[in-house]
């Protein structure tokens, strides 16, 4: 059960974040959507980069696993929730387990879904992306899950099947049995914003289950005005 405890931690710490923990993304996209590389990027997220430069570059530096730099792309309002140096163990935690080699990403789109919104000087706005995730089931199956399996009959791949159909919805989630690889294809929203005080543009998730947190992070009135 460790692998899935990993996981579902995984899930929940990116979706606070905007995305989600991959191996790898592809680099198969159209040119004007193929992610930046963190090289590419600015190294400090400057205010420089378009905001549709500064989401590509935060996914990649999620695939990388350059937590520094996705962490760097985070709202900071959010580390006065969960602080910096807990949300990077997690990561860490979660990223670097071996069960993650399972996992790729391939970011299909980027867009930017409403113009610009200026509140008390830090500019707003709300981005879209869709991205298609694939996992291997059997690398989230600890040895000692067959033994416990042997005893309970207990299927950890129905189980991770059913957590995902029940985040993503049923229609996002395939499921190729003969090689036990589940495929999620799902779009988000995305609220950017660039204070000055902050070099640069910084993500969080638009999830309405959670406006409680996100206006602690976001201001209402651009709650409201960004629908």
């Amino acid at each position: 059960m460790k692998k899935i405890y990993y996981l579902s931690l995984l899930m929940a710490i990116m979706i606070s974040i905007g995305c989600s923990g991959t191996k790898k993304v592809s680099q198969d996209l159209p040119k004007n959507t193929r992610p930046a590389t963190v090289v590419e990027a600015a190294a400090d997220n400057g205010a420089t980069e378009s905001v549709i430069e500064a989401t590509k570059a935060m996914f990649q530096a999620t695939a990388d696993k350059d937590f520094e730099t996705l962490l760097n792309y985070m709202n900071p309002n959010l580390f006065e929730i969960v602080s910096r140096d807990m949300m990077k163990m997690a990561l860490d935690q979660a990223m670097n387990d071996e069960s993650m080699d399972g996992m790729s990403m391939e970011l299909l789109g980027v867009e930017e879904k409403s113009e610009p919104y200026v509140h008390d000087g830090i500019t707003y706005q709300l981005m879209s992306y869709s991205m298609k995730m694939s996992m291997d089931l059997s690398t989230f199956q600890d040895e000692e899950d067959s033994e416990e399996e042997a005893e309970d009959e207990f299927n950890s791949a129905e189980f991770m099947l059913n957590i995902f159909k029940a985040q993503y919805g049923d229609d996002a989630v395939e499921l190729d049995q003969a090689k036990n690889i589940v495929h999620i294809t799902t779009e988000k929203d995305m609220y950017a914003s660039n204070d000055p005080a902050n070099s640069g543009w910084k993500f969080i998730e638009k999830d309405d289950s959670k406006k409680a947190m996100l206006k602690k992070i976001i201001p209402e009135t651009v709650l409201k005005k960004l629908k």
